[in-house]
């Protein structure tokens, strides 16, 4: 049987293996997905994550909480996580901002190691170290708040705990979640918050607030 070539693009590294036949890894859903960045036709996400993007938790988290997305849904979606060592699982809500093209940015409500975090994760590194975020709706606003630029650049983070709680209730009810700022890069997102409500839910029992 003829050998087939399948390349990693996260080490550059090649292999051989019998055609026909696919890697165990490669095989598994969302993290295994991402963490072992295995390339083959078959299994290969929309999108190759640079090295970079695959060493930001958040965004590890995030993709593989949106690798069975369907391309015209782009609602709010929940997924758990198993967590290094003894912790409880990871819960994440994840949803792409409307009309961001190929390029997708997300926004991610999560509830790790008990604590809540709201995050927005840029299509592009931002070179900055605070950005000024708002969001707002039909009929709400959050005040404008300095979000922390994190990990590789793409995550915009909100506040950990009280900060993110604070900003997570007033999605409760939203239709829709507009992103307002002093950057380009997130400025002007849009986001499908229908049936984002029970999602919020679920994530204020298991951070139990």
């Amino acid at each position: 049987m003829a050998p087939v070539s399948r390349c990693c693009f996260v080490c550059s590294r090649c292999w051989q293996a019998p055609r026909g036949t696919v890697p165990d890894r490669v095989q598994r859903r969302a993290t295994g997905l991402f963490r072992s960045g295995c390339w083959y036709p078959a299994y290969t996400p929309k999108r190759q994550w640079s090295a970079p993007e695959q060493q930001a938790p958040t965004v590890l988290r995030v993709m593989a909480n949106e690798v069975e997305r369907a391309l015209d849904d782009l609602t709010f979606r929940i997924g758990s996580q198993p967590q290094d060592g003894a912790g409880a699982p990871a819960l994440v809500i994840s949803a792409p901002a409307i009309a961001s093209g190929d390029e997708r940015a997300y926004m991610a409500i999560s509830c790790i190691q008990a604590i809540s975090r709201l995050q927005l994760i840029a299509r592009r590194p931002i070179e900055a170290s605070w950005v000024k975020v708002r969001l707002s709706g039909e009929g709400w606003s959050t005040r404008e708040t300095s979000w922390q630029v994190m990990e590789n650049g793409q995550v915009l983070d909100a506040g950990r705990g009280l900060p993110a709680i604070e900003q997570i209730r007033k999605l409760i009810g939203a239709q829709r979640i507009e992103v307002v700022s002093d950057h380009g890069e997130v400025d002007g997102l849009t986001f499908d918050a229908q049936g984002l409500d029970p999602l919020i839910s679920r994530a204020r029992s298991t951070c139990r607030w």
